[in-house]
């Protein structure tokens, strides 16, 4: 079949010559697409209005922490475009977003917001995938195992240690890890990213990397990995019940077989939407574990940004979080076509 007749057969869900159903429905991508961008431009005009309703602006904070005469800083808001209308600013700031330029910081003198982000956004990401991965790997195993022991003293146990990690805040989950593993243990550093030490080898600064990573990749992942077991555990109880299960042992299918291949399947499903709603509340968490640990990612920067008043700074942080939960959910809706056919038919 010709490239060009495939593609027209995925975008209007047609199916194939020999009646598969295409891997992906194109149109409600697309829609989906439209909407995160919507999200993106929603959050980002919310930010900037917030942002101008705080009394002061970054201009103040120069004046409250420098000997800047007043003269001079009403100069340079005036010079700034601070004193013109509120609608005439929210124009001038998103003509200026939508061609990229997403202003200097105030706070990072010489430095302008796009390369501050570009320069905090990999560690950022670095720990928030890692900690999606083996939060959701090891989620989805304890409450798979949890659903098919339902009942039993395993799963009770289970389920109330399980149900206390996600009772206590994030930033909580953190400084108990530090304390017992950094302060009293001696086992992990208390911070930061690295030792900042030059006389490493390539393989030495790795492991050191790695050290400085461990405690605040098993902070998110703890405290995830507890909220998609909860989940999974209740998808496998509902499943557990369905009657394929029944045929399927009717036809002498090993047990083991029935619960990891054909439960299990068909019970992951909500964990991949759920894994796209937990992406923006992960970002929210992993900004708080890296402010708690000094890791230099969005979080760092952010409760910078935010204590000088940096507002330039803070709403193109949050256009880039937006803008990462809106991909997040994509991809889950993604995900879900994918695995499951139904929803492309």
């Amino acid at each position: 079949m010709p490239i060009g007749q495939l593609i027209r057969r995925n975008f209007h869900g047609e199916r194939h010559d020999n009646g598969s159903i295409p891997l992906i429905s194109v149109p409600r991508i697309l829609s989906r697409l439209a909407q995160g961008l919507l999200v993106v431009f929603i959050s980002a005009s919310i930010a900037f209005l917030l942002m101008k309703s705080v009394k002061g602006d970054e201009f103040t904070h120069l004046l409250e922490s420098t000997n800047t005469s007043a003269t001079l800083i009403a100069t340079l808001r005036e010079e700034s475009g601070h004193n013109a209308p509120l609608l005439t600013q929210y124009g001038s700031w998103l003509s200026r977003v939508v061609r990229g330029d997403l202003l200097p910081s105030s706070s990072h003198p010489g430095d302008s917001v796009a390369s501050l982000i570009r320069s905090a956004l990999p560690n950022t990401l670095l720990l928030m995938t890692l900690a999606l991965v083996s939060s959701m790997a090891g989620g989805i195993a304890l409450g798979a195992w949890q659903g098919v022991k339902a009942g039993t003293r395993f799963d009770r146990a289970s389920n109330r240690i399980t149900l206390s990690i996600i009772s206590v805040p994030d930033f909580w989950v953190a400084m108990i890890l530090i304390l017992l593993f950094a302060l009293h243990q001696t086992w992990f550093p208390t911070g930061y990213m690295s030792s900042n030490r030059s006389d490493l080898s390539t393989w030495e600064m790795l492991r050191d990397r790695l050290h400085h990573l461990v405690l605040p990749w098993f902070s998110l992942t703890l405290i995830n990995a507890a909220a998609f077991a909860r989940y999974q555990r209740a998808a496998m109880r509902d499943v557990a019940s369905q009657h394929f299960l029944r045929t399927a042992r009717a036809k002498g299918v090993p047990e083991s077989i029935v619960i990891w291949n054909h439960a299990l399947r068909v019970a992951v499903l909500p964990l991949v939407t759920i894994a796209g709603m937990f992406f923006p509340a992960l970002l929210v968490g992993t900004i708080l574990i890296e402010k708690v640990f000094s890791w230099p990612g969005m979080g760092s920067l952010l409760t910078k940004a935010v204590s000088s008043r940096d507002y330039a700074l803070v709403c193109g942080i949050i256009i880039v979080g937006s803008a990462m939960a809106a991909l997040g959910s994509l991809l889950a809706d993604i995900g879900r076509e994918l695995l499951d056919p139904r929803l492309r038919s």
